[in-house]
């Protein structure tokens, strides 16, 4: 059964824009120039006849605004008098604009000011992480024109599809399609609320980058050998990927690049986990990780791991193993409710940070929670790390840092 490839050209080079509501009668018209230019801008509430693409009525705002900043490859900040000098929510979106821009590669653009008036001052906004606003080179639109800015789009737009290859967006409705679909170079765009990964949802041949190896009870769909590729699901809710045997992974990616998974549940039925290995650049974005029969996440020589806003709970082998991971970030993620053999498991990796992350009711009482030997090292910045149960906190001090964290009501055998 083939896939719908849907025809989008450059849709995903996705263009936020943000302005105060008193622009927003300017920032409606460069909006409707740039979806005629061929771009693909994106507002909370769109012009006719595009204001259905917006925020959906009854969703929550602020959370579909950070949301879209997340998934967006731009980020148009449209600056006049007025903006600079309001406080509230745009002031807010400045910074997590700023925040975003951190965890992109070094050299890439992603954050734009945009000057809707001359000599309009660019605001001292700065991240948490120091980024300021002013350092940013600005874009003169009452001195450079319109066209000029949608020139520069369009050759930033060509440019990163030169270096990450043109992506198609596919949408699949059915466990067959979502495997049929599998590739490098797309964005998978799943539509049901509900996929059922077993052999006999799998309909036909598989595609050469897909397998199922047998584990126990069941099987597990492995995926190789596969670059810049996205799974998303696009309902307001999370999308569920399930499988049956309860110790496989819900998936396994081995030999893989730039994957980003987003907006999923990944669970077991009975009462997820992801497996990476040797591979660079993988992203968990929005994600619930839940019931795994083995270790929530399992890495074996990959550079480049985020996973961000994001829930791992209910696994009952260990939250975390890697061997020979580099630059590694956990940004508010929850961990809650794992137990039994281990908490994080980490040899031979470096740069593993955990940033804002909450540690609760977990129970590993015959190890370690944070085991590093002594070729690794981590750090824990802010968050909580509470009513835990463990035989110690860590078993290498020097190699693990835990910065401004709110450590209380743990139960440890040894001191840690």
């Amino acid at each position: 059964m083939q896939s719908r490839i849907e025809a989008t050209g450059i849709d995903s080079q996705q263009i936020f824009l943000c302005y105060a509501k008193e622009d927003k009668a300017r920032v409606e018209e460069i909006y409707l120039a740039m979806r005629s230019a061929g771009l693909r801008p994106w507002m909370d509430k769109p012009p006719r006849p595009y204001g259905l693409e917006g925020i959906k009525a009854g969703s929550p705002w602020q959370t579909e605004i950070r949301k879209t900043i997340q998934r967006s490859s731009y980020f148009l900040a449209f600056l006049s008098r007025v903006s600079v000098e309001k406080k509230g929510f745009v002031q807010r979106e400045y910074r997590y604009a700023l925040k975003q821009m951190e965890e992109i590669p070094s050299g890439r653009i992603f954050l734009i000011p945009v000057l809707l008036e001359k000599n309009c001052p660019v605001p001292e906004v700065e991240s948490t992480g120091g980024t300021n606003f002013n350092d940013l080179q600005w874009f003169d639109l009452e001195g450079d024109g319109l066209d000029a800015l949608i020139q520069f789009l369009q050759n930033e737009v060509s440019a990163s599809k030169h270096r990450n290859g043109i992506r198609r967006e596919m949408t699949a409705g059915s466990v067959s399609e979502f495997a049929d679909a599998i590739g490098s170079d797309r964005i998978l765009n799943l539509e049901e609320q509900r996929y059922l990964l077993s052999p006999e949802h799998l309909e036909g041949k598989l595609p050469d980058n897909v397998s199922l190896e047998k584990v126990f009870e069941g099987w597990q769909v492995n995926i190789s050998d596969v670059h810049n590729m996205t799974i998303r699901g696009i309902r307001a809710e999370k999308t569920h990927i399930i499988v049956r045997p309860t110790h496989a992974f819900v998936l396994s990616f081995n030999n893989c690049q730039n994957i980003t998974l987003e907006n999923l549940t990944m669970a077991h039925n009975p009462p997820g986990g992801c497996r990476g290995g040797v591979g660079q650049n993988f992203n968990i974005l929005s994600c619930h990780l839940y019931g795994s029969g083995t270790v929530g996440l399992d890495f074996q020589h990959v550079d480049g791991f985020v996973i961000k806003d994001s829930e791992l709970s209910n696994c009952t082998h260990g939250i975390l193993q890697a061997r020979g991971l580099r630059n590694a970030l956990f940004d508010k993620v929850m961990f809650h409710h794992n137990e039994r053999f281990f908490g994080f498991k980490i040899e031979r990796s470096k740069d593993v940070r955990f940033e804002n992350c909450e540690l609760t009711d977990n129970s590993f009482p015959d190890s370690i929670l944070f085991d590093l030997d002594g070729d690794s090292s981590a750090v824990w910045r802010a968050g909580s790390i509470k009513r835990n149960r463990a035989k110690g906190l860590y078993a290498y001090p020097v190699n693990l840092k835990i910065e401004n964290a709110d450590v209380r009501a743990n139960t440890f055998d040894i001191d840690g």
